[in-house]
């Protein structure tokens, strides 16, 4: 009988301190806390409440501000986590990443650790004429480079055109040197007809976000005018509407009926 309440002493205490362990040290309203260098601000967090831990802070309505040289990133979501003391940023729910240059990024959640953000959920980019969906981003906190894992599709306007490409991914945007490299079962859809092939690299304006030429490599399957093109390469000048076909070209015509 002794053993028996002792059990469920040791028991009531293990759960106790389990419980005890886990609850908050401290509750803040307004939750407000900001990082100076060099008499600069380099960024500010904000949020609605407050659950302040041993070792992370859980925020409700969470707002974030990163201020570079030239643009400012915010972020918001309904809820968030800091591991202490600002190592890591975990958002979640509704999350919107703007920046003052006019890209928009949206998710269900992201990570922001070691000057990187990264998200394994389906996430949504807009900026100008320019969409991509896929799942899965890794990605440079300015943006500047980024990578998207799988199951990317991107919609881009240009003056009266429509250009849709699938890739099975991942699609890597570097935004300084202008370029996308999209890999695994590529295809370019557009009025001019349709590209299929292993891989292919756009070259935009970074200006105006227009296509200034696509080169697809590896198994390059062309259908334009109702005729089939294959080749190892293929060069598409957007300004001639031309096609460059190299290694091996050939075309298969059928004719009108």
């Amino acid at each position: 009988m002794v053993y028996c309440y002792t059990r469920r002493f040791l028991l009531s205490l293990f759960l106790f301190s389990f419980v005890t362990f886990n609850f908050a040290q401290q509750q803040i309203r307004e939750f407000y806390l900001s990082d100076w260098s060099k008499e600069e601000k380099k960024w500010e967090l904000k949020g609605k409440k407050a659950l302040v831990f041993n070792k992370y802070v859980e925020i409700e309505n969470l707002k974030a501000k990163y201020f570079l040289k030239n643009r400012t990133i915010n972020l918001k979501s309904d809820k968030g986590r800091i591991i202490k003391p600002m190592k890591e940023v975990y958002l979640k729910d509704n999350v919107r990443v703007k920046t003052s240059d006019g890209i928009s990024l949206f998710s269900s959640s992201l990570a922001w650790k070691d000057n990187l953000l990264f998200t394994e959920d389906k996430v949504k980019l807009e900026r100008d004429n320019l969409k991509i969906i896929a799942k899965g981003l890794k990605a440079e906190e300015n943006l500047k480079k980024v990578n998207f894992q799988k199951e990317v599709k991107v919609n881009l306007y240009q003056k009266d055109d429509k250009v849709v490409i699938t890739c099975s991914g991942p699609l890597e945007i570097d935004y300084n040197q202008a370029k996308a490299v999209f890999n695994k079962n590529v295809v370019v859809t557009s009025e001019e007809g349709k590209i299929e092939a292993d891989k292919g690299i756009v070259y935009f304006d970074k200006n105006n976000q227009t296509i200034i030429k696509i080169v697809c490599e590896g198994n390059v399957k062309i259908e334009r005018e109702g005729n089939i093109s294959f080749a190892e390469r293929a060069i598409y000048l957007d300004k001639e509407k031309k096609i460059i076909l190299e290694g091996s070209p050939r075309l298969v015509i059928f004719p009108k009926q």
